[in-house]
């Protein structure tokens, strides 16, 4: 019997051939592992957290923001319930001091309304400063996001939030020069999405996720490159660590 091969199907075999071997290689566990991701932190409180959701893993915003940026990104929750930006818990700021971020988004702020600012304004800036502060220290270099609290439908904190939190919290992103994610103007409609008043609902949850994924990566709905100029410029660079 006569094996003999015609040279163009010989040759289009082996070419086949090594197309295989090479998807095999790109695709291999050790290039995966070295691919680079960017880690983004999420500081907050009991919104942060997820708390009146019964799947905060999976509901709440951190977690839909990890699905709407997809590959490349990584997302961590550092919340802690009850948290303002003076007493800021220490555990829960060395977690992400210690994850390394090259992101930072801190959304706080409701408490300190729920509070009334006790030590006035001044202080409020000061401790947000000494906040921002620590996280821009990091090796890693993280961007900073700072967002204004979602609308709390309860009278007297929804106007504290209005008239002295959100305002403190522009004056600080401007001395500093970063940039604000207005989630009180986007949700200040959206009373259904806040079941008690304070915290979103799943729903609720996916606008305040959209509004600060396109902080982030500068779209305003999913596309195929969610990483963004900088971020294609810092993988480029080697700015990430």
């Amino acid at each position: 019997m006569n094996f003999d091969m015609n040279p163009a199907v010989l040759c289009g075999v082996m070419l086949l051939a090594r197309c295989v071997c090479g998807c095999t290689t790109a695709t291999s566990p050790d290039r995966e592992a070295a691919a680079p991701v960017i880690r983004v932190a999420c500081l907050g409180d009991s919104i942060t957290g997820g708390a009146g959701l019964q799947r905060p893993e999976e509901d709440s915003y951190p977690a839909q923001l990890q699905r709407l940026l997809g590959r490349g990104w990584e997302v961590r929750r550092f919340a802690a319930g009850g948290a303002t930006v003076a007493g800021y818990p220490a555990d829960a700021l060395n977690e992400a001091l210690a994850y390394e971020p090259q992101a930072v988004v801190i959304l706080l702020g409701t408490n300190d309304a729920y509070q009334g600012l006790p030590n006035g304004r001044p202080a409020f800036e000061l401790a947000y400063e000494e906040l921002i502060g620590s996280l821009m220290g990091l090796a890693s270099t993280p961007r900073l996001w700072l967002c204004c609290p979602p609308a709390c439908f309860r009278p007297e904190v929804k106007a504290r939030l209005a008239d002295e939190v959100i305002p403190a919290i522009e004056i600080v992103a401007a001395r500093k020069g970063l940039p604000v994610i207005d989630l009180f103007r986007m949700t200040r409609s959206a009373r259904r999405r806040f079941p008690d008043g304070v915290h979103p609902d799943a729903r609720g949850a996916q606008l305040i996720a959209r509004e600060i994924y396109t902080g982030l990566t500068g779209e305003r709905r999913r596309m195929k490159d969610r990483m963004g100029d900088y971020w294609r410029w810092a993988i480029k660079e080697r700015r990430l660590y």
